[in-house]
Protein backbone atom coordinates (compact mmCIF):
# COMPACT_ATOMS: atom_id res chain seq x y z
CA UNK A 1 0.00 0.00 0.00
CA UNK A 2 1.20 3.49 -0.79
CA UNK A 3 -0.41 4.79 2.44
CA UNK A 4 -2.01 3.20 5.63
CA UNK A 5 -3.53 4.51 8.54
CA UNK A 6 -6.01 3.66 11.42
CA UNK A 7 -8.76 6.10 13.14
CA UNK A 8 -8.74 6.89 16.29
CA UNK A 9 -12.47 4.40 16.18
CA UNK A 10 -10.42 1.99 14.70
CA UNK A 11 -11.60 2.18 10.92
CA UNK A 12 -8.52 1.26 8.83
CA UNK A 13 -7.85 3.45 5.51
CA UNK A 14 -5.77 3.34 3.06
CA UNK A 15 -5.20 5.37 -0.38
CA UNK A 16 -3.64 4.58 -3.18
CA UNK A 17 -2.42 6.00 -6.74
CA UNK A 18 -2.44 4.49 -9.87
CA UNK A 19 -1.20 6.20 -13.70
CA UNK A 20 -1.82 2.75 -16.04
CA UNK A 21 -4.31 0.36 -15.39
CA UNK A 22 -6.92 -2.28 -16.94
CA UNK A 23 -10.62 -2.05 -15.18
CA UNK A 24 -10.56 -5.66 -13.98
CA UNK A 25 -6.97 -4.94 -12.57
CA UNK A 26 -8.49 -2.05 -10.32
CA UNK A 27 -11.41 -3.97 -9.24
CA UNK A 28 -9.44 -7.32 -8.16
CA UNK A 29 -6.76 -5.13 -6.63
CA UNK A 30 -9.01 -3.07 -4.73
CA UNK A 31 -11.01 -5.83 -3.06
CA UNK A 32 -7.74 -7.89 -2.31
CA UNK A 33 -6.49 -4.81 -0.27
CA UNK A 34 -9.76 -4.25 1.31
CA UNK A 35 -9.32 -8.19 2.59
CA UNK A 36 -6.16 -7.17 3.90
CA UNK A 37 -6.98 -4.75 5.79
CA UNK A 38 -9.52 -6.86 7.43
CA UNK A 39 -7.25 -9.40 7.75
CA UNK A 40 -5.08 -7.72 9.51
CA UNK A 41 -7.43 -7.07 12.68
CA UNK A 42 -6.81 -9.59 15.46
CA UNK A 43 -9.74 -11.50 16.26
CA UNK A 44 -10.31 -13.58 19.63
CA UNK A 45 -12.73 -15.93 20.59
CA UNK A 46 -14.51 -15.82 17.40
CA UNK A 47 -15.42 -12.49 17.70
CA UNK A 48 -16.19 -11.41 14.06
CA UNK A 49 -18.43 -8.69 15.24
CA UNK A 50 -15.80 -6.30 16.79
CA UNK A 51 -13.85 -6.15 13.35
CA UNK A 52 -13.81 -2.20 12.29
CA UNK A 53 -14.19 -0.75 9.19
CA UNK A 54 -11.87 -0.37 5.88
CA UNK A 55 -11.72 1.94 3.47
CA UNK A 56 -9.67 1.78 0.61
CA UNK A 57 -9.04 4.43 -1.87
CA UNK A 58 -7.43 4.53 -5.14
CA UNK A 59 -6.77 7.54 -6.99
CA UNK A 60 -6.59 7.29 -10.80
CA UNK A 61 -4.63 9.29 -13.23
CA UNK A 62 -7.46 8.17 -16.13
CA UNK A 63 -11.20 8.21 -16.25
CA UNK A 64 -13.91 5.93 -16.48
CA UNK A 65 -16.41 6.68 -19.41
CA UNK A 66 -19.95 7.74 -18.74
CA UNK A 67 -19.14 7.21 -14.96
CA UNK A 68 -19.49 9.76 -11.66
CA UNK A 69 -15.92 11.46 -10.63
CA UNK A 70 -16.29 8.98 -7.60
CA UNK A 71 -16.78 5.78 -8.01
CA UNK A 72 -17.56 4.19 -4.71
CA UNK A 73 -18.20 0.35 -4.15
CA UNK A 74 -19.72 -1.37 -1.63
CA UNK A 75 -20.36 -4.75 -0.86
CA UNK A 76 -23.01 -6.36 -1.76
CA UNK A 77 -25.19 -9.64 -1.21
CA UNK A 78 -25.10 -11.13 -4.23
CA UNK A 79 -27.61 -11.03 -6.87
CA UNK A 80 -29.14 -7.90 -4.61
CA UNK A 81 -28.02 -4.51 -5.02
CA UNK A 82 -30.13 -2.96 -2.71
CA UNK A 83 -28.98 -4.38 0.59
CA UNK A 84 -25.53 -4.51 1.42
CA UNK A 85 -23.78 -8.10 2.64
CA UNK A 86 -21.72 -6.48 5.13
CA UNK A 87 -20.65 -2.30 6.11
CA UNK A 88 -17.25 -3.18 6.73
CA UNK A 89 -15.86 -2.72 3.67
CA UNK A 90 -15.66 0.98 1.43
CA UNK A 91 -13.66 1.45 -1.61
CA UNK A 92 -13.33 4.55 -3.15
CA UNK A 93 -12.14 4.79 -6.66
CA UNK A 94 -11.10 8.63 -7.88
CA UNK A 95 -10.72 9.31 -11.35
CA UNK A 96 -8.95 12.82 -11.49
CA UNK A 97 -9.47 13.98 -14.98
CA UNK A 98 -13.49 13.68 -14.66
CA UNK A 99 -12.60 15.39 -10.51
CA UNK A 100 -11.05 18.44 -12.84
CA UNK A 101 -13.75 18.73 -15.31
CA UNK A 102 -16.65 18.18 -12.99
CA UNK A 103 -19.42 21.24 -12.15
CA UNK A 104 -18.41 22.85 -9.01
CA UNK A 105 -21.20 21.32 -6.91
CA UNK A 106 -21.08 17.69 -7.37
CA UNK A 107 -17.54 17.19 -5.85
CA UNK A 108 -16.30 18.80 -2.85
CA UNK A 109 -13.61 21.35 -2.81
CA UNK A 110 -11.19 19.73 -0.84
CA UNK A 111 -11.62 16.73 -3.62
CA UNK A 112 -11.41 19.19 -6.42
CA UNK A 113 -8.22 20.52 -5.02
CA UNK A 114 -6.40 17.12 -4.33
CA UNK A 115 -7.57 16.54 -8.09
CA UNK A 116 -6.03 19.34 -9.62
CA UNK A 117 -3.23 19.64 -7.41
CA UNK A 118 -2.61 15.36 -9.09
CA UNK A 119 -3.15 16.89 -12.49
CA UNK A 120 -0.04 19.29 -12.28
CA UNK A 121 2.21 18.36 -15.20
CA UNK A 122 4.19 21.80 -16.21
CA UNK A 123 5.16 24.88 -14.26
CA UNK A 124 1.94 26.91 -16.16
CA UNK A 125 -0.32 24.38 -13.81
CA UNK A 126 1.34 24.81 -10.94
CA UNK A 127 1.33 28.76 -11.33
CA UNK A 128 -2.84 28.12 -12.21
CA UNK A 129 -3.39 25.64 -9.06
CA UNK A 130 -1.73 27.64 -6.64
CA UNK A 131 -3.27 31.01 -7.80
CA UNK A 132 -6.62 29.33 -7.69
CA UNK A 133 -6.72 27.77 -4.23
CA UNK A 134 -4.15 29.99 -3.02
CA UNK A 135 -6.80 30.78 0.46
CA UNK A 136 -7.09 27.32 1.36
CA UNK A 137 -5.49 25.73 4.06
CA UNK A 138 -5.12 22.36 2.38
CA UNK A 139 -3.34 24.10 -0.58
CA UNK A 140 -0.84 25.80 1.76
CA UNK A 141 -0.07 21.71 3.50
CA UNK A 142 -0.23 19.89 -0.21
CA UNK A 143 2.95 22.34 -1.55
CA UNK A 144 5.01 21.90 1.77
CA UNK A 145 4.44 18.13 2.02
CA UNK A 146 5.37 17.86 -1.91
CA UNK A 147 8.40 20.25 -1.31
CA UNK A 148 9.71 18.56 1.86
CA UNK A 149 9.41 15.37 -0.57
CA UNK A 150 11.41 16.30 -3.49
CA UNK A 151 13.91 17.96 -1.10
CA UNK A 152 14.58 15.37 0.62
CA UNK A 153 18.42 13.88 0.94
CA UNK A 154 17.92 10.23 0.57
CA UNK A 155 15.54 10.64 -2.85
CA UNK A 156 17.80 9.74 -5.09
CA UNK A 157 19.05 6.41 -2.53
CA UNK A 158 14.99 5.52 -3.00
CA UNK A 159 14.86 5.44 -6.66
CA UNK A 160 18.46 3.43 -6.53
CA UNK A 161 16.24 0.64 -5.05
CA UNK A 162 15.41 -2.08 -7.18
CA UNK A 163 11.70 -2.03 -6.05
CA UNK A 164 11.47 1.52 -7.40
CA UNK A 165 11.54 0.60 -11.36
CA UNK A 166 10.40 4.29 -12.67
CA UNK A 167 7.28 1.95 -13.96
CA UNK A 168 4.20 1.18 -12.15
CA UNK A 169 3.52 -2.25 -11.23
CA UNK A 170 0.54 -2.32 -14.08
CA UNK A 171 2.57 -0.52 -16.23
CA UNK A 172 4.92 -3.34 -16.54
CA UNK A 173 2.50 -5.79 -16.46
CA UNK A 174 0.35 -4.00 -19.28
CA UNK A 175 4.05 -4.15 -21.12
CA UNK A 176 5.33 -7.45 -20.54
CA UNK A 177 0.67 -8.57 -21.63
CA UNK A 178 1.69 -6.95 -24.61
CA UNK A 179 5.17 -8.51 -25.34
CA UNK A 180 2.84 -11.81 -24.60
CA UNK A 181 0.74 -10.56 -27.10
CA UNK A 182 2.68 -9.87 -29.79
CA UNK A 183 4.78 -13.61 -28.81
CA UNK A 184 1.65 -15.64 -29.01
CA UNK A 185 1.06 -14.19 -32.71
CA UNK A 186 4.38 -14.85 -33.71
CA UNK A 187 4.20 -18.79 -32.09
CA UNK A 188 0.59 -18.53 -34.23
CA UNK A 189 2.14 -17.29 -37.26
CA UNK A 190 4.89 -19.76 -37.03
CA UNK A 191 2.94 -22.69 -36.24
CA UNK A 192 1.29 -21.88 -39.14
CA UNK A 193 3.70 -21.52 -41.40
CA UNK A 194 5.23 -25.03 -39.69
CA UNK A 195 1.48 -26.70 -40.65
CA UNK A 196 2.04 -25.40 -44.15
CA UNK A 197 5.67 -26.55 -44.16
CA UNK A 198 4.33 -30.38 -43.39
CA UNK A 199 2.12 -29.97 -46.08
CA UNK A 200 4.31 -28.65 -48.61
CA UNK A 201 6.35 -31.95 -47.71
CA UNK A 202 3.29 -33.84 -47.63
CA UNK A 203 2.60 -33.61 -50.87
CA UNK A 204 6.45 -33.29 -51.94
CA UNK A 205 6.88 -37.04 -50.58
CA UNK A 206 3.41 -38.22 -52.38
CA UNK A 207 5.14 -36.89 -55.53
CA UNK A 208 8.17 -38.52 -55.09
CA UNK A 209 6.62 -41.80 -53.71
CA UNK A 210 4.69 -41.63 -57.03
CA UNK A 211 8.04 -41.38 -58.95
CA UNK A 212 9.25 -44.32 -57.05
CA UNK A 213 6.24 -45.99 -58.25
CA UNK A 214 6.46 -45.29 -61.81
CA UNK A 215 10.46 -46.33 -61.52
CA UNK A 216 9.75 -49.15 -59.56
CA UNK A 217 7.44 -50.66 -62.05
CA UNK A 218 10.41 -49.71 -65.06
CA UNK A 219 12.43 -51.59 -62.94
CA UNK A 220 10.22 -54.86 -63.06
CA UNK A 221 9.66 -54.15 -66.89
CA UNK A 222 13.11 -53.97 -67.48
CA UNK A 223 13.80 -56.82 -65.66
CA UNK A 224 10.87 -58.94 -67.37
CA UNK A 225 12.70 -57.75 -70.58
CA UNK A 226 16.06 -59.25 -69.02
CA UNK A 227 14.45 -62.16 -68.31
CA UNK A 228 13.12 -62.48 -71.53
CA UNK A 229 16.45 -61.75 -73.62
CA UNK A 230 18.40 -63.92 -71.44
CA UNK A 231 15.73 -66.92 -72.21
CA UNK A 232 15.81 -65.60 -75.95
CA UNK A 233 20.06 -66.27 -75.02
CA UNK A 234 19.85 -69.26 -73.78
CA UNK A 235 17.82 -70.88 -76.48
CA UNK A 236 20.15 -69.41 -79.00
CA UNK A 237 22.71 -71.24 -77.44
CA UNK A 238 21.14 -74.07 -76.98
CA UNK A 239 19.92 -74.19 -80.96
CA UNK A 240 23.74 -73.00 -81.44
CA UNK A 241 24.80 -75.90 -79.64
CA UNK A 242 22.68 -78.56 -81.43
CA UNK A 243 24.04 -77.55 -84.35
CA UNK A 244 27.59 -77.68 -83.80
CA UNK A 245 27.14 -81.26 -82.73
CA UNK A 246 24.95 -82.19 -86.12
CA UNK A 247 28.15 -80.63 -87.64
CA UNK A 248 30.31 -82.59 -85.67
CA UNK A 249 29.12 -85.56 -86.32
CA UNK A 250 28.83 -84.93 -90.48
CA UNK A 251 32.46 -84.27 -90.21
CA UNK A 252 32.41 -87.42 -88.42
CA UNK A 253 30.62 -89.65 -90.66
CA UNK A 254 32.18 -87.97 -93.86
CA UNK A 255 35.85 -88.86 -92.62
CA UNK A 256 34.51 -92.56 -91.71
CA UNK A 257 33.81 -92.69 -95.45
CA UNK A 258 37.02 -91.54 -96.81
CA UNK A 259 36.39 -88.32 -97.05
CA UNK A 260 39.66 -86.17 -97.52
CA UNK A 261 39.77 -83.12 -94.94
CA UNK A 262 40.24 -80.61 -97.63
CA UNK A 263 36.56 -82.01 -99.42
CA UNK A 264 34.87 -82.30 -95.82
CA UNK A 265 35.82 -78.29 -94.89
CA UNK A 266 34.26 -77.68 -98.65
CA UNK A 267 31.27 -79.64 -98.09
CA UNK A 268 30.33 -78.79 -94.13
CA UNK A 269 31.83 -74.98 -94.86
CA UNK A 270 34.14 -74.95 -92.15
CA UNK A 271 37.94 -74.45 -92.27
CA UNK A 272 40.62 -77.49 -92.53
CA UNK A 273 41.97 -76.61 -89.15
CA UNK A 274 38.50 -77.22 -87.57
CA UNK A 275 37.82 -80.25 -89.07
CA UNK A 276 40.92 -81.54 -88.16
CA UNK A 277 40.24 -80.20 -84.05
CA UNK A 278 36.98 -82.05 -84.28
CA UNK A 279 38.66 -85.41 -85.74
CA UNK A 280 41.58 -84.60 -83.15
CA UNK A 281 43.87 -85.05 -86.25
CA UNK A 282 47.97 -83.41 -86.18
CA UNK A 283 48.34 -80.43 -88.66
Amino acid sequence: MDTYAVEAYGRSLSADMQNTYSQQYIENRTVYYACRLIARQKVENLQYENLKQVAVSFILTSEKNKQAPVEIVRMYRENDKEHIYSGLITIYNVFIPSVVRAEDNTVSESLKIFAHFFSINTQDDLNNFVQTYKNYPLTSLLMLRYSEAVNRMDLDQIIGKEYFTMKSAEALKMEYLEKNKQTDARLAQLDKDIAQLDKDIAERLEQADARIAQADEKLVQADEKLAQANAEKNKLQESIKAFSDKIVLIVKKLYVNSCPVDEISETVGISESDVRNILGLAN
